[in-house]
């Protein structure tokens, strides 16, 4: 349960008629793990894209299979095997049924991230979808054994998102637009817009495009006759500065998008292929950022000055976007990964001992809302009695050699709600265990009981529980006084 230990298979696929989307936000997830522990497959890639994970500290290597064939499958799964992983983390659409059953079938663990559904039937472990607020029908045939992660909670941002500064300005003189339409741009979106922003000489504008765009020949041309007003960066290594130098971005609306909204820079967003037609809806929706479809180009100068001339408005779309997007949702998805490492059963009278020494971890003691130690008298009979108590639920968690990693309680409070006492092993602190445990924990209590919502009582100066809780995806909803303390609450929905 250690981070070194969690060697993980990224199988995602980068050319010009798709860009590097896929791989760019599958990095989110092993920067997350540990690079150093990450080997990445791919049919279709480029040497810059190779040379960004290599310069990571991730392992590479070239599946010599078209996409989405059960050779394919086959290819990840020996190569996965030889790496010594357990999870394989596959993004692309086509990673169909049939290539995640032959994943399945010969035991592997599987993480598909989707868009839109693409598939027929689901055999994933766990299926991600990022992409704002999807219903859960939209994958109604899958597998008893394949949960989903669906929302904007889940939204994948690398570190150097996460690191950044996004205390951004909005500034009343506003004129730097960023444009970017990803690493492929088959359609060429960019020399478009940028055909149409050369009419408004007072702007100032940095180009991104990838190395795999196949027109970057006639893009450096048009943004050389710009004088000194463009500059064209080529597989930029300093987004979130770009982002920040910015006022305004004109963007292809895929996982950019995100980009730009946890960084609090307005956007308008371009959908330039059918799967993002659902990230521009919601996020107009939200209003994070305005829509501009392909054939509308030529309004684009009109739009561009009129939200850079409206500074409030810009501040709402910004505010907007950091509430939406709080950055945690690489870490969120780890602990569904790390959860599968972890074993629960039900506690017996054997485990008496082992809860008193967790009880009172001097740790344990000074975070609870009482202080004082446990006597090993009423310490019985308060074992005794939860083991016996019909509205108290006892998992002890285990890693896979059966080794204890600590507890987690649910008294439920009524017919919908529950409330949870957890706690680790003291050595384990510091490694993730905490987040994997309350996960698997309340997957296991919902599937148990028909209760709806999980609620956990955390002291506001009890930092690292809180963060504990954030990554297993329960979101704070106030604050209160309990017993003389000053505690957060924080809940999870059965359906959240």
């Amino acid at each position: 349960m250690t981070r070194s230990r969690m060697k993980t298979v990224f199988r995602a696929d980068a050319s010009t008629e798709f860009g590097a989307g896929h791989v760019m936000r599958c990095l989110a997830l092993g920067q997350m793990i540990g690079m150093e522990n990450t080997l990445w497959l791919q049919a279709e890639t480029s040497d810059g894209l190779i040379r960004r994970l290599e310069e990571e500290g991730a392992q590479v290597e070239k599946i010599p299979a078209t996409r989405g064939t059960l050779s394919d499958a086959d290819s990840t799964l020996a190569l996965a095997q030889r790496f010594g992983s357990r999870w394989i983390v596959a993004d692309g659409y086509c990673f169909d049924t049939a290539w995640q059953k032959r994943i399945k079938d010969a035991g592997s663990k599987l993480l598909l991230l989707d868009d839109y559904g693409h598939a027929n039937h689901y055999h994933a472990d766990l299926v991600l979808n990022q992409n704002g607020s999807v219903p859960p029908t939209r994958y109604a045939s899958r597998d008893t054994h394949t949960r989903l992660l669906l929302g904007s909670q889940f939204i994948l941002l690398r570190r150097e998102f996460i690191r950044a500064d996004k205390d951004r300005p909005i500034t009343k003189d506003a004129r730097r637009v960023l444009v970017t339409f990803g690493g492929g741009d088959h359609t060429n979106q960019t020399c478009a817009v940028l055909r149409t922003l050369s009419s408004m000489p007072m702007l100032e504008c940095i180009v991104v495009a990838g190395s795999n765009n196949p027109h970057l020949t006639e893009l450096r041309a048009l943004v050389s006759a710009q004088t000194d007003s463009m500059r064209l960066v080529v597989d930029a290594a300093n987004m979130p500065e770009l982002m920040r130098w910015a006022d305004l971005a004109v963007s292809a609306a895929g996982s950019t998008a995100w980009e730009f909204a946890y960084c609090g820079l307005p956007a308008i967003l371009v959908p330039v292929a059918p799967n993002q037609s659902v990230v521009v809806e919601y996020m107009r929706t939200e209003g994070v950022g305005e829509v501009l479809l392909p054939s509308e180009i030529a309004t684009l100068p009109a739009r561009v000055e009129s939200l850079l001339r409206d500074p409030k408005r810009r501040d709402a779309m910004r505010r907007k976007g950091q509430d939406l997007v709080d950055g945690l949702g690489a870490a969120r998805v780890v602990t569904h990964l790390r959860a599968a490492d972890v074993n629960l059963r039900k506690a017996t009278p054997k485990d008496r001992e082992l809860y008193f020494r967790w009880a009172n971890d001097p740790e344990v003691r000074r975070s609870a809302l009482s202080t004082k130690d446990i006597s090993w008298e009423s310490h019985c009979r308060w074992f005794e009695d939860k083991l016996n108590d019909p509205i108290s639920l006892l998992y002890l968690a285990q890693d896979e050699r059966g080794s204890p990693l600590g507890q987690i309680r649910f008294d439920f409070a009524d017919r919908e709600h529950a409330e949870i006492d957890v706690s680790i092993e003291s050595t384990l602190r510091g490694s993730g265990v905490g987040s994997a445990l309350i996960c698997r924990g309340v997957n296991a209590f919902f599937e148990e009981t028909g209760l709806s919502t999980a609620v956990a009582h955390v002291r506001t100066e009890n930092s690292p529980s809180q963060a504990a809780f954030e990554n297993a995806g329960f979101r704070l909803k106030g604050t209160t006084e309990l017993r003389g303390c000053r505690v957060n609450i924080f809940t999870l929905s059965r359906h959240e």
